[in-house]
């Protein structure tokens, strides 16, 4: 199955690092990959004391997959992943109309 890497920096309102945070990221619909069906679930990670997380989600051979991205205040967002090198978290939810910092994702009212 093929994977493909987010990772990011989550901070406070405040703009200090938040150790310790979930955060969820659900596959919201299936896919077939050569004889395999990846089926929806839920993919946690957990930032680390200075706030960075990464975290492998299934992806499709061909096309995109599409993913909800639930941030640890609760607010959340839906982008859509293909195959392909590392990518950030701030320019997946950018892509999509979310207003983040270029190196980090500030979880403000929820993102």
């Amino acid at each position: 199955m093929n994977t493909r890497t987010i990772t990011g920096t989550i901070v406070r309102p405040s703009g200090a690092a938040w150790s310790a945070a979930t955060l969820t990221f659900k596959l919201r619909a299936r896919f077939v990959v050569a004889a395999d069906v990846v089926l929806p679930e839920r993919v946690m990670a957990t930032t680390d004391e200075d706030g960075a997380f990464s975290v492998a989600l299934a992806v499709p051979d061909t096309g995109t997959a599409s993913y909800e991205f639930t941030a640890p205040a609760g607010g959340s967002a839906v982008f859509y992943l293909e195959s392909g090198a590392p990518i950030e978290l701030a320019v997946l939810l950018a892509a999509r109309g979310v207003s983040v910092s270029p190196d980090a994702v500030a979880v403000e009212a929820g993102l």
